[in-house]
């Protein structure tokens, strides 16, 4: 008797034959092991971030990093006195990377809608007292 191809492996012919089976023991994998999965996808997610939102990757991002003196760009504290990430600064026009900041500073700039008039404004007023 001659055996018909029906292009599954075996693999899947016995997944097929007892999926709930192959299910439990899938889900008995992932919650043994759920710690080095959760790290591996926050890793993933922050890498298609970074390319997919600003255009870099996390070498780039690494590398503005170690240009700024693992520091804010703006303020120059260091990051390890902040809990985050800096956030990668950028113009929403171009799109281009400026550098990375702080929340905090990354916060005002966003808050004075990224304009320069309004910066040098808040310069002046600040300068007052």
């Amino acid at each position: 008797m001659r055996k018909i191809n029906d292009g599954l492996t075996n693999k899947k012919r016995a997944y097929l034959k007892n999926p709930e089976k192959y299910r439990a023991n899938s889900r008995k994998h992932y919650y043994e092991n759920a710690e080095k999965y959760r790290e591996r996808m926050r890793k993933d997610s922050r890498k298609y971030f970074l390319v997919s939102r600003y255009g870099i990757t996390e070498g780039e991002y690494n590398q503005l990093l170690v240009n700024q003196n693992f520091s804010c760009a703006i303020c120059k504290s260091h990051i390890n006195e902040f809990k985050r990430k800096l956030s990668v600064d950028h113009n929403h026009e171009t799109g281009k990377v400026r550098g990375l900041l702080c929340n905090n500073c990354n916060a005002g700039i966003g808050y004075l809608k990224e304009d320069v008039d309004s910066l040098r404004q808040a310069i002046e007023y600040l300068e007052k007292i």
